[in-house]
């Protein structure tokens, strides 16, 4: 037997931009937090990551 599913309309809100800058600010911490135990591979794609919160942040969360 196969179980169905059921599509459920979820609408998006716009989250307050203190929330967005917190959220941007928490990743930032953890990508440091996990880099020095990061594989080089790795490295690169929070390098990547990184740059564009960074480059939000500095955008958008004055202050940050």
């Amino acid at each position: 037997m196969v179980a169905t599913g059921t599509w459920v309309q979820d609408p998006c809100e716009r989250l307050p931009q203190e929330e967005v800058c917190a959220h941007l600010s928490d990743r930032r911490y953890e990508i440091l937090r996990v880099y020095h135990a990061a594989m080089p591979s790795e490295r690169e794609a929070l390098d990547a990551e990184q740059a564009g919160i960074d480059a939000r942040l500095a955008r958008d969360c004055p202050g940050s």
